[in-house]
């Protein structure tokens, strides 16, 4: 199946400069990602203060907890996706493979928190998007 789909988008496999290619492309987004790792990071803890400094903390309403342990949750995970992808790029075999199959698992998991942040949404009432909390 996999091998159907990069044929299906032009990537053979075969190639003698497909582990260069690849290599190189991990080369070009081992910075990005990791300034965007720090970028979600940040901007979570600032959702963590602001949502603590309410009337009441976090845990006054069961949405609110919910929104906190959200927040907790992607910091922790994208502290471990950074501390793995740099464990990976330590071991100089092959990491580029093991960098982006990080990556893929942590895009999939901030899709689902993506998710799982809307239906929280979802649950608050009929005005203002604070009016919920």
């Amino acid at each position: 199946m996999w091998m159907k789909l990069k044929c299906l988008l032009g990537i053979d496999a075969g190639l003698r400069d497909f582990d260069e290619i690849e290599c190189s492309l991990h080369r070009d987004v081992v910075n990005r990602n990791f300034f965007f790792h720090l970028f979600i990071i940040i901007y979570e803890l600032v959702m963590l203060v602001s949502i603590s400094l309410r009337p009441g903390g976090p845990f006054l309403k069961p949405r609110r907890t919910a929104y906190f342990l959200m927040y907790l949750i992607l910091i922790l995970v994208t502290l471990c996706v950074m501390a793995g992808q740099a464990w990976v790029d330590r071991k100089k075999e092959n990491s580029h493979r093991y960098y982006f199959w990080i990556e893929h698992a942590y895009l999939v998991f901030f899709s689902f928190w993506g998710i799982a942040v809307t239906l929280n949404d979802q649950l608050g009432g009929g005005g203002e998007w604070t009016d919920g909390l």
